[in-house]
């Protein structure tokens, strides 16, 4: 019973806060993060709706490309934990529409 209670504490002291926080608490640089978090969504919206369509290459695709780019971006610059970052991506691509239903 004690060991779950200490689990259960180490649990909520771990608790994610903002990109500041993680930032801090992992010991990097909190204006890389921020700079690294806002340069992601750029870098992905500039694939994905910048850039002129390529021949033979689905929409689906390219929004794949895009997400791919936000991902190493994100990775790169540790703005965000990679749980978050990780869990992000699946999501992404299911609310930009590249996995539908058949």
């Amino acid at each position: 019973m004690s060991v779950m209670r200490t689990e259960l504490r180490n649990i909520e002291q771990s608790k994610p806060g903002s990109v500041l926080e993680n930032a801090r608490a992992n010991a990097k640089n909190p204006k890389v993060a921020i700079i690294g978090f806002i340069l992601s969504w750029i870098v992905f919206f500039l694939i994905k709706d910048g850039l002129p369509d390529v021949a033979g290459l689905k929409p689906a695709a390219k929004t794949t490309i895009a997400i791919m780019a936000w991902v190493i971006v994100i990775w790169v610059t540790d703005a965000l934990p990679k749980s978050i970052s990780g869990l992000a991506i699946p999501l992404m691509l299911i609310a930009t529409g590249v996995f539908v239903k058949p």
